[in-house]
Parts: structure tokens; C-alpha cells; sequence
């Protein structure tokens, strides 16, 4: 993951995993992981939304 975002090479990234109870999210900068991007975060929401892969009411 991090050599994906070295290449993109923009502020931060989030990576999105399936699981089976839900989703989980890693954030990057070019240099290294963080613990928390909150527009990566809303990013992410947005496009599992738009994908219909989660209803946007948690229904």
C-alpha cells in the first residue's frame, strides 16, 4: 500500500478492506501510515455509498 501511494504521491490515502463483520480503513502519506485521516475517511464513506456496497441509513 505504501508504494501505491508513493507513486500517487498526494497528502493522504485511504485504503479500504472488507471483512466479514464490516470494513476496515488504513490511512498513508507519501512517507508513512497515520492513525486517522478524517477526509480519507469521509472519502472512503462516500464511495462504498455511491457503489451501493452500504446503505447510507445503516439499515
Amino acid at each position: 500500500m505504501q508504494l501505491v501511494v508513493r507513486e500517487m504521491n498526494l497528502s493522504e490515502t485511504a485504503f479500504v478492506s472488507a471483512r466479514a463483520t464490516g470494513f476496515d480503513l488504513r490511512w498513508f502519506t507519501p512517507t508513512t501510515e497515520v492513525d486517522l485521516c478524517g477526509h480519507a475517511t469521509l472519502a472512503a464513506a462516500h464511495a462504498l455509498w455511491a457503489k451501493v456496497v452500504i446503505d447510507p441509513c445503516g439499515v
